[in-house]
């Protein structure tokens, strides 16, 4: 299935997971009553693209409770749906990608659970292509403390709800205004950091020739935690911007500024803030993607980010309602060739809290690759190594992951797979330190 993406990436073993959209459908067939004028316009044809899968899993895992001793094995059967609906048109432009899963613990290490996650998007044209109206819908499974092991009992659901105009204004052929106005709700079912904000992006930017531009952006945020151990904020960003196109293959954006962050508790913190975004094709089957950034964000928002992925590093971040200086940075070496894709990644991410003794730091490494066997047998492995450090706590965890999956596709809409997995943490507290083993076998349906 296709991902409809927020920050979430697709796992090893499929489409990312996501939630039913059907409250996305009736809002989309009120946006198009609102778009559409008996008389005036005849109505535009909707042509709704609905497909999906019908999948089971079973697993086995010699440490469910992901524990140094007392080990406990379990096998968990996890029958799931996804479901993505795409629909495209001159006034409405509809995304939703969502899975409903439901995990049985046979051993009872942990209670069954059902679990509806994942992402939609309704772009709706108001007026032209200058005028839009967007709602954007994001449920996400996290950690709640990323201090510990990531099991089904440090984990909660973050649901996120925005909407609000965007402006596309083109004044001359060389200078174009962006603006986007959105009220966003994001909801944790666990670690309490339920907030409300409203958020301003604008962006003027000239087109200095064919290949470049050069721009100003502004971004102000307020943002007001349910929780009362939450500390509310007000942020305003602002950044110059230059892009460029390197050839027909090749381009990057930079941006660079200060951030300035008013805290209803603490000292107002100015920082300097950026971002470097590089896209590089070297030969037809070789490329490079390399990014940084320096932005002020909170726990609430980063958990949008979804439960961490198998091959990718951590980034899980989820249990205090503050604002904080978020660094990271990332590069990826890609090889696309007709029968072998690998992609090495390295990464680091620095959080710094201005008051609260919440510091951490992550670097690691991860390697992914699919290698068509056949034309109905894949090969897919991964292996990813992190190192976390955490203020307060002497010493640093170790993360290792590790992952080999055999697909087989027989025909048209069946598919099957088999797979094993290894998975360990070695940290200074014993409490934390596990090695897990996991094999698991799949069957699906697409439809």
């Amino acid at each position: 299935m296709d991902c409809v993406k927020r920050q979430a990436g697709c796992g090893l073993a499929g489409a990312p997971a996501r939630r039913s959209g059907s409250w996305a459908l009736i809002t989309a067939g009120i946006l198009k009553s609102m778009v559409w004028v008996p008389g005036l316009v005849s109505a535009p044809a909707m042509a709704l693209d609905v497909h999906g899968e019908i999948s089971g899993r079973s697993e086995y895992t010699d440490n469910s409770r992901r524990t140094s001793a007392n080990k406990e094995d379990d096998v968990i059967h996890t029958p799931q749906l996804d479901l993505s609906v795409v629909q495209k048109d001159r006034l409405l432009d509809i995304q939703a990608d969502y899975r409903l899963e439901h995990r049985k613990y046979v051993n009872k290490t942990f209670s069954d659970n059902t679990l509806l996650t994942g992402a939609s998007r309704v772009d709706a044209q108001i007026a032209g292509d200058t005028l839009h109206w967007l709602i954007r819908h994001n449920r996400s499974e996290t950690a709640v403390n990323t201090r510990l092991q990531n099991t089904p009992d440090n984990q909660q659901v973050t649901n996120s709800l925005s909407t609000g105009p965007r402006l596309r204004w083109a004044i001359s052929p060389r200078n174009l205004v962006e603006a986007l106005l959105e009220y966003e709700s994001i909801n944790e079912n666990r670690s309490g950091n339920d907030s409300q904000r409203v958020m301003l992006d604008t962006h003027i930017t000239r087109k200095l020739d064919e290949a470049s531009s050069f721009g100003v952006r502004l971004n102000v945020s307020d943002v007001k935690f349910q929780a009362q151990g939450g500390n509310d904020y007000r942020r305003g960003d602002f950044r110059f911007t230059y892009s460029r196109e390197l050839g027909a293959r090749s381009k990057f954006d930079v941006e660079l500024g200060g951030v300035d962050v008013n805290r209803e508790r603490g000292r107002t913190e100015r920082d300097w803030s950026g971002a470097f975004n590089g896209s590089f094709r070297f030969t037809p089957g070789w490329s490079a993607d390399v990014s940084m950034s320096r932005e002020a964000t909170d726990q609430a928002t980063q958990a949008l980010g979804g439960a961490r992925q198998f091959g990718a590093t951590n980034n899980e971040r989820s249990d205090i309602s503050d604002a904080f200086v978020l660094s990271t940075a990332r590069a990826a070496l890609i090889r696309d060739g007709e029968r072998l894709n690998v992609t090495w990644s390295i990464q680091v991410a620095r959080q710094n809290y201005d008051q609260a003794t919440r510091d951490e730091q992550r670097r690691g490494t991860a390697l992914r690759l699919a290698y068509r066997i056949g034309p109905k047998v894949t090969l897919d492995a991964a292996g990813s190594l992190e190192v976390l450090d955490f203020e307060g706590q002497t010493g640093h965890d170790i993360q290792r992951d590790g992952e080999v999956r055999v697909s087989w596709r027989p025909g048209k809409n069946f598919k099957a797979d088999v797979g094993v997995s290894v998975s360990s943490r070695d940290s200074p507290r014993d409490a934390v330190t596990y090695r897990e083993r996991r094999a698991s076998v799949g069957l699906g349906y697409d439809f």
